[in-house]
């Protein structure tokens, strides 16, 4: 039967990547393309006892529809931790709840985008904001970026040459995929230039908890004096993605809108999950919580940080990110595709970088989660890697110097092999 699909879906981009690797759990595949929250915090019996607390308290209301814009209380605390996180200014009625914050994103696409309109971003930027926005018909236009952030003379140029921009979206903190972080002073410079134009901007804090060192930094939109910021939150890596809850903070002019395509899209998020993390927040300390999330991921970060240093070659540029979940590698002249094939072979993945730029950039660069993977088969997938690199022309070229701590965690065997080196 021929189908008559609508046009947009000649548009839809597809993951092959995902596709590729999606392979049985007991395949005994080491996946850095899996960024999947460590499950062993998830806090199962805090859940449990929240969820108990919500029936108790709410009885049958908490299995009836709510509010397409979410349950009173839970608003009112999502801005009380949005104002003392990022120092904005926020109500409850500045909140509207989604079901994660893909949805956020999809509900921006809806709310602003006109086939040929354009996005202005930074790249690389994550996957899946690239097939929200490509689902509308978008035209991206990249900025480019140093180590502090967006370029602000580049981002001033696009913003005069391009006729339909209609948002800039940003991702400040531990940018997914890099792990780049911008300077307070590029953040001011940013808010002074985006405020001589009448256009959004869509700031993703999702990552912004996450900081393993250094300093936290208020979000760009709470300088914000014009009501242009939309801010995109989520409780996926923070509580647990089971429960599909996230967020989306913007001024009342815009919110009206943002309530009603999240009417027209699902009524509302689960109001049962709704309750549960209402009741949790009420009961627990999550920030408590997320503490014990960051210093697990730290110590994934610095192992990943170590490996890579001992066995990758000198050509491969590794930044180690201050925070965040994903760390970021360049080699020039690689097929990081290439790689893949070689490495899947020695059952490793990651995500290849050209999935995450509009015009196929990327090829030589690849990304790696810190979240999933215990230190030992974290170790062994980088050297896993780095032997796919070599099977590709890529050797290490001068001998490694390991510390002793990295030296104490290798196994007999590898200890044996950096003796005899």
């Amino acid at each position: 039967m021929r189908f008559l699909f609508a046009n947009r879906i000649r548009e839809i981009r597809t993951s092959k990547i995902r596709e590729r690797l999606e392979v049985p759990l007991d395949a005994g595949l080491i996946s850095f393309a899996s960024s999947l929250p460590a499950k062993e915090l998830f806090p199962l019996r805090d859940i449990e006892e929240a969820a108990k607390d919500a029936f108790i308290r709410w009885e049958d209301t908490a299995l009836q529809y709510s509010l397409s814009e979410g349950i009173y209380p839970l608003r009112e605390k999502i801005a009380q931790r949005t104002n003392e996180k990022f120092k904005t200014e926020y109500s409850h009625k500045n909140i509207c709840i989604t079901t994660g914050s893909q949805q956020g994103i999809d509900i921006l696409g809806k709310l602003f985008i006109n086939e040929g309109d354009v996005v202005l971003y930074e790249p690389p930027i994550h996957l899946s904001v690239l097939m929200a926005f490509f689902n509308y018909g978008v035209k991206f236009v990249e900025i480019e970026a140093d180590e502090e952030g967006m370029l602000i003379e580049d981002l001033e140029a696009a913003l005069r040459k391009e006729k339909q921009v209609k948002f800039v979206y940003i991702c400040p903190d531990f940018m997914r995929p890099s792990g780049k972080s911008w300077s307070m002073e590029r953040r001011k410079a940013f808010i002074e230039t985006i405020s001589g134009f009448d256009v959004v901007v869509a700031e993703d804090v999702t990552f912004s908890d996450f900081r393993f060192e250094g300093k936290h930094f208020p979000a760009v939109g709470s300088l914000d004096k014009k009501g242009q910021f939309i801010l995109i939150g989520s409780f996926s890596r923070i509580f647990c993605p089971g429960v599909r809850l996230g967020w989306v903070g913007a001024s009342s002019e815009i919110m009206e809108h943002i309530r009603n395509i999240k009417r027209a899209s699902d009524l509302n998020s689960s109001t049962l999950d709704q309750y549960v993390l209402d009741s949790y927040l009420e009961k627990y300390d999550i920030e408590n919580h997320i503490k014990k999330l960051v210093e697990l991921y730290k110590e994934r970060r610095d192992l990943l940080d170590i490996t890579i240093k001992e066995s990758f070659p000198k050509a491969a540029i590794y930044t180690k990110p201050e925070g965040g979940l994903y760390a970021w590698v360049k080699v020039e002249g690689l097929n990081a595709r290439q790689l893949l094939e070689k490495c899947l072979e020695q059952q490793v993945a990651f995500v290849p970088g050209d999935s995450f730029f509009s015009r196929g950039a990327g090829a030589c660069m690849f990304r790696l989660s810190i979240t999933s993977l215990p230190k030992e088969r974290m170790r062994a997938g980088i050297r896993r890697i780095a032997k796919g690199m070599s099977a590709l022309g890529f050797h290490p070229s001068t001998r490694v110097t390991i510390n002793p701590q990295s030296y104490l965690e290798l196994d007999e065997d590898e200890q044996k092999k950096v003796l005899l080196n």
